[in-house]
């Protein structure tokens, strides 16, 4: 009987030991520590609730994240148009954050308009300066 009780203290030992281990890696639970901008890009459906998550969570601590939603369900993209949402999409996200460059075409405009405002939150955490252009 006693080897039984030792047995299980050191199952649920164990089981705390694993829990702490995937609490201290788990991303849900360390969003607070994510310092870089993120932009985060769901094939919709089923694959907006898994992106939910990270872009709830970063928007609820005041991190500086956007979402975008593409209009398949397809993991690899094969259809053109979603292609170039895609990659088009990202490339603007690293010229802006990477380099302080806007794509002119006006219909692009309210997508500056919401990274502007992430920028002035970005770096009122930082308290730094904006790129160079």
């Amino acid at each position: 009987m006693a080897e039984l009780k030792l047995d299980q203290r050191r199952r649920r030992h164990v089981a705390l030991e694993g829990l702490q281990e995937w609490l201290k890696r788990s991303p849900g639970f360390n969003l607070d520590k994510i310092t870089a901008p993120l932009l985060v890009t769901s094939e919709g459906g089923s694959s907006l609730l898994y992106m939910w998550e990270p872009y709830a969570g970063l928007r609820h601590l005041h991190k500086p994240v956007d979402l975008i939603m593409l209009n398949t369900t397809e993991h690899v993209l094969t259809n053109p148009a979603v292609r170039l949402a895609s990659q088009g999409g990202s490339v603007d996200w690293f010229r802006f954050w990477l380099r302080g460059e806007e794509d002119p075409d006006p219909t692009k405009k309210s997508q500056y308009v919401r990274w502007h405002q992430l920028r002035t939150l970005y770096l009122a955490q930082i308290g730094g300066s904006k790129p160079s252009q």
